[in-house]
Parts: structure tokens; C-alpha cells; sequence
């Protein structure tokens, strides 16, 4: 039966009606089934609908295994994914502070989350010669894009410090009033690690792009673009939406 159930339950995961039930019916078929779980996660030629659904269930199985597979998941080239799979590991984390185990893989993805977050930036810059703004279709894309890079980067952040605080300063940072926005900076200035602090906190400080383009050369590498490079890279990347 066991056997029987299990790929109908994962298939319902897509169906906006049915997905809650069959989301209780994997939970409650318990920590067996993440094995199955991080097989499709893991499968590319998926459908992505269906990975981008399994990171919930594995978030509320709660056990090490769960956590290895969504941490196995963050380098996924696919960006609603990735969200999906960073916001499990909150949750997951919110349930049992203990999980994910420390690991420097973490640490990692939020120096990589960081790069691509001034990658992003640069490329902003560059397409901006173009008309590329905020009323422009990919300008509005491209920002929504930053936002929710900046978001998993708290996220993530929220892994490795603790999370309530994290998230109040993100909150604070997001709102409008500046004594909360400087409150949290300086907040973060006494938390983070040095090489964290030094790449996280120009984002939060800097107004002037041309000054963080500068910072990310001097930290990634990542240099000015002109638009049609800029364009090309975007062609290049694996996000579906933005290409």
C-alpha cells in the first residue's frame, strides 16, 4: 500500500485543490518517504511545478535527512525553487532550531547569494542607459529579482545567527522609518562575521549603485557590463522568466 500511494500523493502536490491533503498525507507517511522526496527533488527533467512543491513537505518531516536534501537543493539554477527551498529550511529551522546542523555550506550560499545579488545590480546599472527602469517590463522583473535575492539572503542569514533577530532587522530594514533602518545596520555591524559584514552591510548603506559597483569589483570581480552584455547574460542564465 505503502508503495501504492506514494507517487499518487506526490503527483497531487500540483493540483491547487488537492495539494494541502496530499502535502498531510506525505507527512504523515513520515521520514521513509525522503528518499523519494529527494529523487524528484533532485530530477531536472521533472516537472518544476512539482520540485518546487516538495521542499514544504520535506520542511514539516523535520528530521537531518530532510535538512541534508533542502541544503543538497540550494544550488539549484532554479530561482522560484531555490526560494521555495530556502523558505523550507526557515521553517524547518523554526521548528527545530537544532537543523540544520552547522555546516559551512551555508556560509557559503550567502557569500554566493551576495555575489549574485551585485551581479544583479551591475546588470540593473547597465540595461538603465537603455530605459530599463522600474516602468519597463524587465526593469520591474529585474527588480523583483533583487528583492527576493535580498530575502534569501536574510534567510539564509537566519540559519546561521538567530533567526527571530534576523528577521526583525529584516523587517526593519524593508519598513520606512530611517532610525529602524540605522538601528539594524549597526545591529548587524555587531553580529556579523567580518567578511560577511564587509560585503552585506554596503547593500544596506550605500544609496548610490555606482558605489556598489565599485564594492562588487573590489569583493567578486564583478565589473561594469554594457548593455548588450548585459542583455546576453541574462539570455544566459537558467531563470525561465527573466530570458
Amino acid at each position: 500500500p505503502f508503495l501504492v500511494r506514494l507517487p499518487v500523493a506526490v503527483a497531487l502536490l500540483t493540483q491547487r485543490r488537492l495539494k494541502n491533503a496530499a502535502q498531510e498525507a506525505l507527512v504523515r507517511l513520515g521520514p521513509r518517504i525522503i528518499g523519494a522526496l529527494a529523487d524528484a527533488l533532485g530530477d531536472s527533467r521533472s516537472d518544476p511545478a512539482l520540485r518546487r512543491e516538495i521542499p514544504r513537505v520535506l520542511s514539516q518531516l523535520a528530521t537531518p535527512r530532510s535538512a541534508e536534501v533542502l541544503l543538497a537543493s540550494l544550488g539549484t539554477e532554479d530561482a522560484v525553487l531555490k526560494y521555495q527551498v530556502v523558505r523550507a529550511l526557515g521553517r524547518l529551522h523554526e521548528r527545530d532550531p537544532r537543523l540544520p546542523e552547522p555546516n559551512p555550506f551555508i556560509a557559503e550560499r550567502i557569500y554566493e547569494e551576495t555575489r549574485a545579488h551585485y551581479e544583479a545590480l551591475a546588470t540593473c546599472k547597465s540595461l538603465s542607459v537603455q530605459g530599463c527602469d522600474d516602468r519597463s517590463l524587465l526593469g520591474r522583473a529585474l527588480r523583483e529579482r533583487l528583492d527576493q535575492n535580498l530575502e534569501i539572503i536574510f534567510r539564509l542569514l537566519g540559519l546561521q545567527y538567530p533567526q527571530r533577530d534576523i528577521f526583525s532587522v529584516y523587517a526593519a530594514l524593508k519598513g520606512g522609518r530611517a532610525e529602524r533602518r540605522a538601528s539594524a545596520i549597526e545591529f548587524l555591524d555587531n553580529l556579523l562575521n567580518q567578511s560577511l559584514k564587509s560585503v552585506i552591510l554596503p547593500l544596506l548603506e550605500e544609496s548610490s549603485t555606482e558605489m556598489l559597483i565599485d564594492g562588487a569589483w573590489r569583493h567578486f570581480g564583478v565589473d561594469k557590463r554594457e548593455p548588450i552584455d548585459a542583455l546576453r547574460m541574462i539570455l544566459r542564465q537558467s531563470d525561465a522568466w527573466l530570458r
